[in-house]
């Protein structure tokens, strides 16, 4: 009996070693992930400094873009000078409204006569920029008949 306590007693012995070696084992695969997680986590940290750069760059890419198309815009509508050639709304001349953009002339659907006519302040796309607009009126109202794009006496042929 003796015997067989002192083989118990190495046995624990031994067992106590192998679980002492295995606590250790595990502290240093433990410590190995935690060094591993914080590698990998300072390189996710690099690679989203990385992406975040990039897409500030993008970003300011874009907006200096739209900046430029901005200026451009600007500076093409400054150009645009409305013109009318009978001076605004004459129903009785024929006249071609101009606004840089297109040639818009005075023409006749039966007996309404549509009057192109340059307008300050109605459509303003910088300062005071003019484009042009236009006037339906019935001859008729104004004893005339709608002929060549104006409204001539009833009588003219």
């Amino acid at each position: 009996m003796i015997e067989t306590n002192k083989q118990q007693i190495e046995k624990l012995k031994k067992e106590g070693s192998i679980m002492r070696m295995t606590v250790i084992i595990l502290a240093i695969v433990m410590t190995s992930f935690l060094i591993l997680g914080s590698i990998a986590a300072v390189n996710l940290t690099k690679k989203i400094a990385k992406m975040d750069t990039y897409c500030n760059d993008v970003f300011e890419t874009l907006h200096n873009k739209m900046d430029t198309m901005q200026n451009f815009t600007e500076k093409l509508v400054e150009q645009i000078n409305c013109r009318d050639s009978d001076s605004g709304v004459n129903y009785q001349v024929i006249g071609i409204c101009d606004d840089g953009l297109i040639n818009r002339i005075d023409y006749c659907t039966d007996n309404i006569l549509t009057e192109y006519y340059c307008a300050a302040g109605n459509i303003r796309v910088s300062g005071t920029k003019q484009v042009c607009l236009s006037n339906d009126v019935d001859c008729a109202t104004l004893g005339s008949r709608c002929l060549n794009g104006r409204c001539m006496p009833s009588d003219t042929k």
